[in-house]
């Protein structure tokens, strides 16, 4: 908590502290970790940094009234003060012009944690020259910070966001996870389905050479094999694969938790468009057999991500859904095996 209320004072333009204030503000930043020691832990914070003479008591503060060893006022100490206008002036004449650097005033605390990475990147682009070569961003980031993870990283893409630093800058750029797939749509006419299961996969494979790929009145060009939640990892391999942006994706997954979460992050994560491909889970739906997950498989119940599935499907069957994952039930793809998705496919005859 420490570090919070450090944070907050530094950042604060102010000289002047006022506990309640100070209290509410750390109140906000720790949302759901507030515990009930909160006000003990948010005196001894207070103290310390009194001790640290980063703060001293003003006269007309009174005792706090959650924890009387410290005061309701406060003053920041000159030094600090000081301190904060030097870092300030560094923002604004160390780094190269390409570095956006005023968030950083307002988070002189975060600046200093960021400061050996924010003068790596500023060194690089000082030297960088048109002759400079393009490598991949994990070459890139290990060159830089003998990192090769950080520049990929969630960190580090944040920073660098933060500071609106491109890969272009930096002369690096992306690759991607490759996934396997069978055909490829090369026009925004054309329909793709993400499946997450090899089985499945492997038997539409088959079916498409047989020259079966037409289901409820859509053709699909190309199939691509999820991995599970490797595609959320995969999935801008298409961009690679220069697939159109305004490709219609379906997604096909398992009736489970986790089959059901990895379909919502791709949605979440993805800047094109992903559908749920109905007809399939609705045959699922139609076949169950109330199968119970296996107790040592993981399943990660996501409330978000399941209400989001089960609004694809009206009110009845998304009551009956929702109860079958509650009682811990599932439906995996291979309930639709080979002979079932001919049967489903389009001018087939139903015999199974």
């Amino acid at each position: 908590m420490k570090e919070v209320v450090k944070e907050l004072l530094t950042n604060q333009k102010n000289t002047s502290v006022d506990i309640y204030k100070l209290e509410k503000q750390v109140k906000e930043r720790l949302q759901d970790d507030v515990i009930g020691l909160f006000y003990k832990e948010f005196a001894d914070s207070v103290i310390e940094l009194e001790n640290e003479k980063v703060i001293e008591r003003m006269k007309t503060g009174k005792p706090y009234s959650r924890d009387i060893r410290i005061n309701t006022k406060y003053r920041k100490v000159k030094e600090i003060i000081n301190n904060e206008n030097e870092l300030k002036n560094e923002l604004l004449t160390s780094f190269h012009f390409k570095m956006k650097m005023s968030g950083y005033g307002k988070n002189l605390e975060q600046y200093k944690k960021d400061k050996p990475i924010l003068d790596l990147i500023s060194q690089f682009l000082f030297q960088k020259s048109e002759k400079d070569c393009y490598i991949s961003v994990n070459e890139r980031s290990f060159e830089l910070f003998d990192d090769e993870k950080y520049l990929s990283s969630e960190q580090g893409r944040k920073l660098i966001s933060n500071i609106e630093v491109t890969f272009e800058d930096l002369c690096c750029f992306e690759t991607f996870e490759p996934f396997f797939h069978f055909g490829l749509a090369t026009h925004h006419n054309q329909n793709v389905m993400i499946i997450e299961n090899k089985d499945t996969f492997f038997s539409l494979k088959k079916l498409n050479l047989e020259g079966i790929h037409r289901w409820d009145g859509i053709p699909f060009e190309m199939l691509v094999y999820g991995e599970g939640n490797k595609i959320t990892k995969s999935f801008e391999y298409l961009d690679e694969l220069k697939v159109p942006f305004e490709t219609s994706l379906y997604y096909f997954g398992d009736f489970d938790p986790e089959g059901i979460a990895i379909f919502h992050r791709l949605q979440k994560m993805s800047k094109r468009k992903i559908e749920l491909w109905k007809p399939f889970y609705i045959e699922m739906w139609n076949r169950r057999k109330g199968t119970v997950i296996k107790e040592d498989k993981k399943q990660r119940w996501s409330e978000t991500a399941i209400q989001t599935f089960l609004s694809h499907f009206d009110e009845q069957m998304k009551t009956a859904m929702e109860n079958y994952l509650i009682e811990r039930r599932y439906i995996p793809q291979e309930a639709l095996n080979i002979e079932v998705l001919r049967s489903l496919s389009d001018g087939i005859k139903k015999t199974v």
